[in-house]
């Protein structure tokens, strides 16, 4: 999937590691557009859980915004109800 978006609109989507998180299973991503320069980053929580809100949604966490020393990207939220991965089935 991030390999189309970099296809498609030339945004490299980078996992960027120690982000507080609401689950173990959710990721964090910065988006770089080609200069190299961040310009957005989203939250990623794929799989099911009982606590969790059913159905896909997107929301947004921050929005984009100006700053006296830059700009601050937007960030949003992504979840989705994929089944988890099982160590004992093979991957697809």
């Amino acid at each position: 999937m991030f390999g189309l978006i970099r296809r498609l609109y030339r945004i490299d989507v980078r996992e960027r590691p120690g982000v507080g998180v609401w689950h173990a299973s959710v990721r964090y991503y910065d988006l770089f557009d080609q200069n190299g320069e961040r310009v957005a980053g989203f939250y990623l929580d794929p799989y099911s859980r009982t606590e969790k809100r059913s159905g896909a949604w997107m929301d947004e966490c921050v929005v984009a915004k100006s700053l006296p020393v830059g700009h601050g990207p937007p960030r949003g939220a992504a979840g989705v109800q994929f089944h988890a991965p099982v160590a004992t089935r093979p991957r697809c």
